[in-house]
């Protein structure tokens, strides 16, 4: 219990120091990877949630939905008058699968009643929330994963780390009922400690963002659930490019790339010939080969039917070619420095083809990046035409070297 008597559960913690008992108080410290604030679950199986709700950094200007209307109006007396009225915008809803749910829902706090009334503050704030269809409850890890997805595609839209600001949920298990004798499910708050400390940052407009919450319909998101389990890998190295203070630069190109082949192996198919075939030729060239050598060439054999990385680049481009007009004019000199790039980060060979450290390979990575990103944008199942629109202005970025101050 707190000391003004909120519960509190300590998930999955290990003691780190602890005193003996002195007048009858004692003292001790634990390192918990989860603490919730507001119930007492009495084992891991039993916190279980029927809803989680986040708020995030950069979220609000990414759903860019308002619920104030402001009127100025001008006397000729030069008297000031405003009209600020307010309407919390209702919660949006998708069906993402079966048995679960996710949207956008506001939160709203004041204004304040004063007794020396300077002032009127009305605070709006977004967030998004996962609940299952039924309102039951299911494990914590199970919503916890699904709001951490839906976290990872504001994260694509905006273009940058998010961060976690507030997290509380609600459970079945945690009721308490009112004077009236109405049921309530009072909101449990969740810490933990995220990857990297809170940056403060100039907030994000939405044409510096790749597409907006008002782009996504309810198949979209679907299509993005629906498909991470397959996707997750690529999709956290991609993730990655976003912790730009922490990542060498040599160290973001690999990243892409190989999420770029991870993609490749998804969508396309990673061999030259069918097993059979390719059996069946390796058996035709090893049969006249002496004893000494079968087991050599057998040896060196083993993964020739296996496309490179410059013909998978390859084969990604193609199809999105028409996306960076004037970004890439010579398709193979660009594959061939990509692949030189690789071997010389992986295999420490030196090689002229490769992209010289600096704002050549800062461009390589931006362009391979939104290669990346277009892969995943029609995984979104967005309309062709919006990301030829969305791709049309960032090009225009990419060669204007356009960056926000």
């Amino acid at each position: 219990m707190s000391q003004d008597g909120k519960q509190i559960t300590l998930h999955r913690c290990i003691p780190m120091s602890w005193s003996a008992p002195v007048m009858s108080l004692g003292a001790a410290k634990y390192r918990a990877h989860l603490v919730f604030e507001g119930v007492h679950f009495e084992a891991e199986e039993s916190a279980c949630f029927s809803m989680l709700t986040a708020a995030y950094s950069d979220l609000d200007a990414w759903v860019d939905i308002y619920g104030f209307t402001i009127d100025y109006l001008h006397a000729k007396d030069a008297a000031f008058e405003a009209h600020v009225n307010y309407k919390k915008p209702s919660s949006i809803l998708f069906d993402i699968r079966n048995d679960f749910q996710a949207g956008v829902s506001f939160a709203v706090s004041g204004p304040a009643m004063l007794s020396v009334q300077k002032e009127a503050i009305i605070r709006q704030e977004a967030y998004l929330f996962i609940k299952t269809a039924n309102d039951d409850d299911v494990p914590f890890k199970d919503l916890f994963d699904l709001l951490n997805q839906f976290s990872y595609l504001h994260q694509l839209a905006v273009q940058r780390m998010n961060y976690p600001i507030r997290i509380k949920g609600t459970s079945k298990s945690n009721t308490q009922l009112l004077s009236d004798g109405t049921t309530y499910y009072p909101d449990i708050h969740i810490y933990f400690q995220p990857i990297e400390p809170f940056v403060q940052r100039q907030d994000k407009y939405a044409h510096e963002m790749l597409f907006t919450f008002k782009d996504l319909e309810d198949e979209n998101l679907k299509a993005w659930f629906a498909a991470f389990p397959d996707y997750a890998t690529m999709i956290h190295l991609y993730r990655s490019l976003f912790y730009t203070d922490r990542l060498f630069i040599d160290t973001r190109f690999l990243h892409i790339t190989q999420a770029l082949e991870s993609l490749h192996g998804i969508l396309f198919d990673g061999r030259y010939l069918s097993e059979e075939e390719f059996r069946r030729r390796r058996e035709l060239a090893l049969a006249p080969l002496a004893d000494d050598l079968r087991d050599w060439v057998s040896l060196a054999l083993g993964n020739a039917n296996y496309k490179r990385l410059r013909l998978k680049i390859a084969e990604l481009l193609g199809p999105k070619f028409h996306l960076f007009e004037g970004c890439v004019e010579d398709v193979d000199n660009f594959v061939k420095r990509v692949v030189a790039t690789r071997n010389s980060f992986v295999h420490h060979n030196e090689s002229s083809d490769a992209f010289a450290h600096g704002e050549e390979l800062v461009a390589a990575i931006n362009l391979l990046t939104y290669l990346f990103e277009a892969y995943i944008l029609e995984l979104l199942q967005l309309p062709e035409a919006r990301i030829k629109e969305l791709y049309k202005s960032r090009v225009q970025r990419h060669l204007s070297r356009w960056r926000p101050l």
